[in-house]
């Protein structure tokens, strides 16, 4: 990131920069499972709105809405666990504000 962001004429340069680290062409990325994280990420969201949906339609829109409203809190807490590995959070005073 930058303090001004990204000039739009640095876009298309930026998208094959990533393109090619995605496939694993760059020196970068070249030993990184950068694929298979992004193919991961992607069937995780896919699933999770697929499931999203499949509540709508079996219980409401309320009830998603609640399921939803529950899930954000636990998936904080999952943070602050070993279970995040390298994204583990350390859990301070100012974390009780992200649970309220």
């Amino acid at each position: 990131g930058s303090v001004h962001g990204t000039p739009l004429a640095d876009l298309p340069e930026q998208f094959w920069g990533g393109f090619l680290c995605c496939m694993q062409v760059s020196e970068e990325c070249a030993d990184k499972p950068t694929f298979w994280l992004l193919i991961g990420y992607c069937g995780v969201n896919v699933l999770y709105n697929t499931l999203g949906l499949y509540v709508v339609k079996v219980a409401s829109a309320l009830m998603n809405a609640l399921s939803y409203a529950i899930l954000l809190p636990c998936t904080t807490l999952l943070f602050f666990t070993p279970l995040a590995g390298v994204a583990q959070e350390q859990f301070s005073v100012y974390s009780w504000f992200t649970l309220l």
